[in-house]
Parts: structure tokens; C-alpha cells; sequence
């Protein structure tokens, strides 16, 4: 449930009323919209850049010992 909502200038004086009703339906379409761009396929994500890497692989450096 969405309340009415009451937009106010600078002065504090009433700009603009919105009603529920349109508020749910604002609600909604931007629900849909965001749902149908939607994507469940990784792409590939964000790639740290090979100087950064290198610095934080110095940084970060525990030796392992193989055996």
C-alpha cells in the first residue's frame, strides 16, 4: 500500500499531490520494465586492471608451498 505524496517547493508550499493510485501505478510499470531487462547470464563482470593486479598480488603475496 502507497500513501499519498505530497511534493513542496522551497517555500514548503504544496507543488504537486500524487495519489496512491498513481504512485502503484508508477510502481509497477517500472517493476515490469526492470523485470524484462533483466539477465541471468553472467557477463563476465568487472576486470581489474593488470597494474592494480600486479600491485595487490606484491601486496598480497603468501607463499604456498607446492607439496
Amino acid at each position: 500500500m502507497l500513501y499519498e505524496v505530497r511534493v513542496l517547493d522551497a517555500e514548503g508550499k504544496i507543488k504537486n499531490v500524487i495519489s496512491s493510485e498513481e504512485l502503484t501505478r508508477m510502481f509497477w510499470k517500472k517493476f515490469e520494465k526492470d523485470e524484462a531487462t533483466r539477465s541471468f547470464v553472467d557477463l563476465g563482470g568487472s576486470k581489474i586492471p593488470s597494474a592494480i593486479k600486479r600491485v595487490l598480488d606484491i601486496e598480497f603475496f603468501e607463499f604456498r608451498d607446492t607439496e
